[in-house]
């Protein structure tokens, strides 16, 4: 968990960004290693691969990741994602709502799920946004 925000947990460390990652073991000490040979060892690591290159198995976890870790990597999709803008002539919310008030539904059938969406009541604009 990154409790007060990412910033904490990243502050004065650093933050590579170059070499392609081969494989990352993990257990008491972290160790990252690139295709060119290079390895960094550390307490921890935030990992921000790509969705494709978690699902074709590019990067070789030691020990392997849990089972269900597995299973949510591979039913994540990516897609096309649409954002609507409605701009009322009148406010429909109360003037006592927070600023930025977020309601809508979510489906529980799986099935369904992504074809309800949550709304972002921009109130003072007299707007919302999905």
């Amino acid at each position: 968990m990154c409790y007060n925000g990412i910033g904490s947990q990243v502050e004065g460390r650093s933050a590579d960004v170059g070499p392609e990652i081969s494989s990352i073991e993990y257990s008491d000490k972290v160790v990252v290693k690139s295709s060119d040979g290079q390895s960094w060892t550390g307490d921890k690591v935030i990992v921000t691969l790509p969705l494709a290159v978690l699902k074709n198995g590019t990067v070789q976890f030691t020990p392997p990741l849990p089972q269900n870790k597995v299973t949510a990597i591979h039913l994540l999709g990516v897609g096309y994602m649409e954002k609507v803008v409605l701009q009322f002539k009148e406010r429909f919310r109360s003037e006592k709502s927070s600023p930025s008030v977020v309601f809508g539904r979510v489906e529980t059938e799986f099935s369904r799920r992504g074809l309800s969406g949550v709304f972002h009541d921009l109130s003072k604009e007299n707007v919302i946004k999905s």
